[in-house]
């Protein structure tokens, strides 16, 4: 399982965003990272070294939640997939906002999601608050998946946290060389998100 907390960047100003609307943004810049299939390639490209010099290095194919890891270690300008920057500029503005959020992915190792057979491959933190449980965002997950179905996300409004869970579907044919037994529109990972309003915005 892999644990990120995001880092800080210059981004949009959601002082005045509602909690669903926060969750909107942030489903839509990993819905991005998933729908876009370039990290999926092993080919050779040219980056930056911390040196400044330009060289040429392989970068290895990332499928899943890999694409959200390094893929050349030693080389910055590869390790961030094309919407990591964006999604850091987000979480700065958000926590400047007082917001508080937790993303945790779910899935079945690539295969048809099915109940209890869920597992967290992925989790970002940024919190100041006591968040959400692991096996309240599990059961939450697996509750998801049996009521999602055609639509589009999943919805638990607690005292504090706002939770939404919601389908990475498969989007384009290739995605279906890998996904085998699967279909376009497949569900085949489940994010769950948990927001809450930390403090007054600075």
């Amino acid at each position: 399982m892999l644990i990120f907390v995001l880092g800080v960047g210059i981004g949009p100003n959601p002082k005045s965003w509602r909690p669903s609307e926060v969750i909107d943004e942030l489903d839509r810049r990993f819905q991005l990272t998933f729908s876009d299939l370039s990290l999926t390639k092993d080919e050779v490209v040219t980056v930056r070294r911390l040196d400044g010099r330009m060289v040429k290095v392989r970068r290895s194919a990332r499928f899943g939640v890999d694409r959200l890891t390094p893929q050349v270690p030693g080389h910055p300008d590869l390790l961030m997939d094309p919407f990591q920057k964006e999604r850091e500029h987000l979480a700065n503005a958000l926590r400047s906002a007082g917001w508080s959020y937790v993303v945790a992915m779910y899935g079945n190792a690539g295969k048809p999601l099915r109940r209890c057979s869920l597992k967290r491959s992925a989790a970002i933190y940024a919190s100041t608050i006591s968040t959400p449980s692991d096996a309240n965002l599990e059961t939450l997950a697996n509750q998801a998946l049996a009521k999602i179905g055609n639509k589009e996300n999943f919805t638990r409004d607690g005292s504090t946290w706002l939770i939404n869970v919601r389908p990475v579907r498969l989007s384009n044919r290739l995605c279906l060389n890998c996904h085998g037994g699967m279909k376009l529109s497949d569900p085949v990972a489940l994010l769950a998100y948990a927001v809450a309003k930390h403090r007054k915005a600075k």
